[in-house]
């Protein structure tokens, strides 16, 4: 909770929920800007779940349709996300969503003390 907390209190990241009738949240979408002093700003896709039991639905789909206007109406006209190369049905998913694969890449990380 303390993290929703933190995203939705920066002005740059906002989460999108999906419910059904109102009463049950069935999956959501996280985005950011993503500032660097390399490249240009660009919105990223950080994380979008959709309850297993309800996918292949559309309601994917309707968060990343969702997530493409948001990233429209915050002045950019691309979008970007990461996913596990293991992740082939997610793959998939976004590449019939019209994303293309740009890169790969490894992702390294230390734990400190």
């Amino acid at each position: 909770m303390d993290n929703l907390l933190l995203i939705l209190s920066d002005p740059t990241q906002t989460v999108l929920v999906a419910d059904a009738d109102n009463k049950k949240t069935v999956g959501f979408v996280h985005l950011h800007i993503r500032n660097t002093l390399v490249s240009a700003p660009i919105v990223e896709l950080s994380s979008l779940v959709v309850d297993e039991s309800l996918r292949g639905r559309g309601i994917g789909k309707e968060l990343v349709l969702f997530s493409e206007e948001w990233s429209k109406n915050q002045g950019f006209s691309r979008i970007r996300l990461n996913t596990n190369i293991k992740r082939e049905r997610a793959h998939n998913f976004y590449t019939n969503l019209g994303f293309k694969n740009i890169k790969s890449q490894h992702v390294f990380q230390k734990d400190l003390d």
